[in-house]
């Protein structure tokens, strides 16, 4: 087994946030009193993830340090978007867990990536898989995404 060891600016304001938008349950928690250093661990669904205060002398920077992020952390949810079979397409209803997900995400200082847009947050490739992208205000970026897809949308979608 593994986890992710993210590093943020603020141990407790990240876990506050992943707690409020992902309901992230928190499994240990330390603090460093000489040198005020944070870390955590948690889950989301059943992915564990640790989490530090970034160190830049101990080479552990957080995205918004580095100007970049090299990975998406991908959340597998059951339903994105629902298949409409009257147009053959995609409705414009949510999920209801996603969408309580992404409003919480955005009043927290969070924000799309392309190709969600505030118009358009929910996407799908043509292979199916449905998807929304959130930068966190921790630069990192989560994609909600489902990845398994119902025979019956299989077969609606290779007649189209």
């Amino acid at each position: 087994m593994f986890s992710l060891n993210l590093f943020v600016p603020n141990c407790v304001l990240a876990m506050e946030f992943y707690k409020n938008v992902f309901g992230a349950v928190a499994i240990h928690s330390s603090f460093n009193a000489p040198t005020g250093f944070k870390s955590a661990q948690f889950k989301i669904g059943d992915a564990n993830f640790a989490m530090a205060d970034e160190n830049a002398d101990l080479g552990s920077k957080s995205p918004i340090t580095l100007g970049a992020v090299s990975m998406c952390i991908q959340i597998d949810v059951e339903d994105v978007i629902e298949w409409n079979t009257v147009d053959k397409g995609f409705s414009p209803k949510i999920a209801n867990g996603v969408l309580k997900i992404v409003e919480k995400a955005l009043k927290l200082d969070s924000y799309l990536i392309a190709p969600s847009t505030e118009d358009k947050p929910l996407c799908c490739t043509k292979d199916g898989v449905q998807f929304c992208n959130l930068k966190d205000p921790f630069g990192f970026i989560w994609s909600l995404c489902r990845t398994t897809i119902s025979s019956k949308s299989q077969t609606e979608q290779s007649t189209t």
